[in-house]
């Protein structure tokens, strides 16, 4: 039986056209080989083309490109890896999983890689080409690390690579027309050298069981080895007119395919002894075979074509193998007869699920039957064809008959449940007794004949049914069970009314009509009346502890008053609900009033002293409180509610306080918007007072203070003539300070007594006054302190009572003397004098430097100002008393015209002189000091300029504004020297 299977493959490689063909046009094909899975296969050539096709319909779904012709290739049993080489030296590994994406190049080969093979663990991966070199790759290492390199043995190009299939052994084709054989175990010894071929080894193959080893040559022939004795050569392959490349084995060791340069095909026996099957045309030139891993297909490649040969023929019968139907394409079809109880479990089932593949992970793509379902399947023997496709494109058709349940006679059926797919046998009708007709033939089929008499049904129905006692009970029967039917054989049939519960039964009187019908289309027909409550009108209902089953009639509902209306009942066991509808009451105590006739304090509710309502009323005002009224009219409205909901309201006006504006306010603190206060004006910041707040509410305006106090100091001589009259005398006690109309008495002056001045020193005496708000005014004077007239008196007495004996002449020395002193004094008050001034002008000189002189820094001195410029005591210019110098000390001039060319002008810091410059013109002096602020009591226009020396030695112009000191209009400017 095996050797009729091998015929048939046999037949379809010989006698027919390839299944299919592929044509790379401008290629040269060198390489074809199937993925372990049968899902891919790929081909290479010289156009540099890598293509992917998928087995489904053989299309390409990827291509990789190399630089050159490619020639070895092979996938990784595990299926992750497809390696391929080419004449450029290149070796690339894809990523199968990763869509063939390029894993690694490998760059290890200096020549062609022709040859390359996985071990069948994919552990080992082994290359070999032009360069002579056999190289072991590790593949457990991501970057396949090169294990070892053979390159002293083989003389030529290694052409084929091939692992044995338990992987001990590695197989390489030689151009030396060597075979050798490489122990893997011994990291890849060569252990025998095969020297049988008389020309270049070409291919190399080991059968799936590994018990042969098969190699072709150029000298034309393929040779077996035996692999278990040594690889003893056991057959030499001949018929061949061509170097043999292409070679392999059908997945199940039984056939081995060669192919020749010349493009015949030859298939082998593999065993019986590899004898020769048959030989056929493939291609013009055959350079590479492969076998689908499902063996129901192999392709050959050569020059620009693939051809796909099917192992089964259009010719070819079924055949058994091993007791298991089975065709070429895996196709299993079911025995020529089949009964139908064998196939089908349901009316639904499929016949399709007959049809099976023989090989593991084949699958079927789609059968199409003539008949499809079970339930199709008519009486006897049913004629069905079948088309079935696998997923990998193979199809067979499939013939057979199923044999379904017999076709019976008119007086026979199979029985009760039967089908025609039931598979059932024809069994007799059953024929009625005396007395009973056939109502329902035998149909031949699973139907039998169906007996019954000809009397009618008995039905008995009572009169009438208590619904007060059925339809209030927790579980209400049907009408129908209180009914009872029976033929006229005793038997008790079904009954049905037109209303079988006491669920959506209709008020009053109801006529239910019951029927029964008997086996033989006899009827019997009763009718049942129900009463419930009746159905009232519009002003009835039934009366309290009724219901719709108690049976009750309708009665008046209660008529609700004149001044009440009905909100609900009425209706069932519901007697009228009336409810009034008469507004409550309500009374405005007040139409109009002052709120603080009524209110009390702020949160005293308005609806409690403004309105009065009738007993249960609510009533709500707004403003609900006292405190909620405003100043002025207020309306106040207030709504009292009862508990139907129904209101009245009423308004009325309540006068709060009268409303301030923004010149008055309330004069009380108690005073609030409801309490009925009146404004009054606020008081009026009077001069030298400022508004700062106030004037609202119950708060009066707020005045502050603003004008600092003016201090007067006295005259220098004054002061020194007290101090010599008094030393104890406090400085404080010499000046005074007003603001306005009031004594400042907040003064004090450093030093602060005469008796802190020493004799014959003069002395700067500063003087400090505060008022009430703070402010503070200064001024200054001088002290100087000279020996007392009593001394002078006591000197001459002394004279006196030693020369009392000189008569006249002593008194005219003493007159002499006392001019002389006089002189002295005086010109000791001048150098006193004059040192006192320029103490205080270096003085004044280092505050004005430390506080730059100049406040307004945008000075202009050609734009009219007054008093621009910073003072170096805490009181405005305006504020400063002039200081009192003798008055031969004071020219008078009415014009800048009358000014001196060069003159002293009063310097009110009291550092050095300043020059004017009339404001006609002149010449200023050419060698300057600087000069503090001018004292200008008026504040006028400027008459001229005055000139002082800066601090970079450069001079500045500053506008000398009027002086009028003594108010009258005039322009004094003070000769400190007159």
């Amino acid at each position: 039986m095996r050797f009729l299977l091998l015929i048939a493959c046999a037949v379809r490689f010989i006698g027919s056209q390839a299944e299919e063909t592929i044509t790379e046009a401008g290629n040269d094909l060198e390489n074809i080989r199937f993925s372990p899975d049968g899902l891919y296969l790929v081909s290479g050539g010289d156009d540099g083309s890598l293509r992917v096709y998928s087995t489904r319909n053989y299309s390409v779904i990827a291509t990789r490109n190399f630089t050159s012709v490619i020639e070895g290739m092979a996938f990784s049993p595990d299926q992750q890896w497809l390696a391929a080489g080419d004449y450029a030296f290149k070796l690339k590994i894809f990523n199968i999983s990763d869509g063939f994406s390029e894993h690694k190049e490998l760059s290890d080969h200096t020549d062609s890689v022709e040859a390359i093979a996985f071990s069948p663990d994919s552990r080992w991966m082994a290359s070999g080409g032009g360069d002579h070199d056999l190289i072991i790759y590790d593949t457990t290492d991501a970057a396949f690390k090169k294990h070892l390199t053979i390159g002293a043995v083989h003389t030529s190009t290694i052409e084929a690579v091939a692992f044995s299939p338990d992987g001990d052994h590695l197989a390489t084709a030689c151009w030396d027309d060597a075979v050798r054989i490489f122990d893997v175990v011994l990291n890849f010894k060569l252990i025998a050298t095969l020297n049988r071929h008389t020309d270049d080894a070409e291919s190399v193959a080991y059968s799936p069981d590994g018990q042969w080893l098969v190699s072709g040559s150029s000298d034309d022939t393929a040779i077996v080895w035996e692999v278990a004795r040594n690889y003893k050569f056991t057959k030499s392959l001949s018929g061949h007119t061509g170097r043999v490349e292409g070679l392999g084995f059908s997945p199940s060791g039984e056939v081995l395919a060669t192919g020749g340069r010349i493009g015949k095909i030859q298939t082998w026996d593999v065993k019986d002894n590899f004898s020769r099957i048959r030989s056929f045309d493939g291609h013009s030139t055959i350079t590479s075979l492969d076998f689908h891993p499902l063996g129901d297909l192999m392709a050959s490649g050569a020059a620009t074509t693939i051809k796909l040969w099917s192992c089964g023929s259009t010719t070819a019968k079924n055949v058994k193998v091993w007791g298991t139907p089975v065709t070429c394409s895996n196709i299993v079809c079911p025995d020529p007869r089949v009964i139908a109880s064998d196939l089908c479990n349901t009316s639904s089932a499929m016949l399709s699920g007959a049809i099976s593949t023989a090989a593991s992970g084949l699958s079927l793509s789609s059968v199409n039957c003539t008949v499809n379902l079970c339930e199709d399947l008519v009486p006897g023997e049913n004629p069905v064809s079948c088309d079935a496709r696998t997923d990998l494109n193979r199809t067979a058709q499939c013939r057979f008959t199923v044999e379904a349940s017999p076709v019976c006679d008119e007086f026979d059926y199979w029985g009760a449940g039967c089908t025609a797919w039931s598979s059932c046998n024809c069994t007799k009708c059953t024929r009625c007794s005396d007395g009973l007709v056939p109502i329902e033939q035998c149909d031949n089929r699973a139907k039998d004949t169906n007996c019954a008499d000809v009397a009618s049904p008995t039905l008995v129905c009572p009169n009438s049914i208590d619904t007060a006692s059925i339809c209030t009970s927790p579980s209400p029967p049907s009408f129908t069970s209180l009914l009872q039917a029976q033929d006229s054989s005793g038997k008790n049939l079904s009954v049905s009314c037109s209303a079988t519960t006491c669920q959506n039964l209709p008020l009053g009187t109801t006529h239910i009509q019951c029927t029964t019908t008997s086996a033989n289309g006899r009827q019997a027909a009763c009718t049942i009346n129900v009463t419930t409550s009746a159905a009232c009108g519009v002003d009835e209902y039934w009366g309290q502890r009724c219901t719709r089953w108690s049976g009750c009639s309708c009665q008046p509902c209660a008529t609700c008053a004149v001044n009440e209306r009905r909100v609900g009942g009425c209706r069932n066991d519901l007697d009228a609900e009336c409810l009034d509808v008469t507004p409550p009451g309500l009374t405005a105590l007040v139409s109009k009033s002052n709120a603080s006739d009524v209110c009390s304090n702020a949160g005293q509710l308005l609806s409690s002293v403004v309105v009065s309502a009738e007993a249960g009323a609510a009533v709500v005002c707004a403003p609900a409180t006292c405190g909620e009224l405003g100043t002025g009219p207020n309306k106040v409205v207030c709504t009292a509610t009862d508990v139907v909901k129904l209101s009245t309201v009423v308004e009325l006006q309540l006068d709060g306080s009268e409303g301030c504006d923004a010149s008055s306010y309330w004069p009380s603190t108690a005073c609030n918007s409801w309490n009925g206060c009146a404004c009054q004006p606020c008081q009026s910041c009077g001069p030298g007072f400022s508004d700062i707040g106030g004037c609202q509410g119950t708060e009066d305006r707020k005045c502050e203070d603003v004008t600092p106090p003016v201090l007067t100091c006295p005259r220098d001589s004054d002061a020194s003539q007290r101090c010599a009259q008094d030393s104890s005398t406090m400085f404080s006690s010499m000046v005074s300070a007003v603001d306005g109309s009031i004594n400042v008495t907040d003064i004090t002056c450093s030093p602060a007594s005469c008796s802190q001045v020493s004799a014959n020193t003069s002395v700067s005496v500063m003087c400090r006054a505060v008022d009430t708000a703070g402010l503070v005014d200064l001024c200054d004077f001088a002290i100087f302190l000279q020996l007392s007239p009593s001394n002078d008196r006591d000197l001459s007495d002394s004279e006196g009572s030693t020369s009392s004996s000189s008569g006249g002449s002593s008194l005219l020395w003493i007159i002499v003397i006392a001019v002389l002193g006089i002189l002295l004094i005086l010109v000791a008050l001048c150098c006193i004098r004059d040192r006192r001034r320029h103490e205080r002008e270096a003085a004044a000189l280092a505050s004005i430097k430390s506080k730059d002189t100049f406040a307004n820094p945008s000075y202009n001195p050609n734009k009219s100002q007054s008093s621009t410029y910073e003072q170096p005591r805490e009181v405005s210019p305006r504020q400063q008393v002039p200081p009192q110098v003798p008055t031969a000390a004071r020219p008078r001039s009415t014009s800048t015209a009358n000014m001196p060319d060069f003159d002293e002008v009063y310097d009110n810091v009291g550092d050095e002189p300043a020059v004017i410059a009339p404001a006609s013109g002149g010449t200023p002096a050419s060698s300057l000091v600087e000069d503090g602020p001018l004292y200008d009591s008026a504040a006028d226009t400027p008459q001229g300029y005055l000139q002082v020396q800066g601090t970079d030695a450069m001079p500045k112009s500053m506008q000398v504004v009027e002086l009028d000191n003594y108010n009258d209009g005039g322009d004094d400017l003070y000769d400190a020297i007159a």
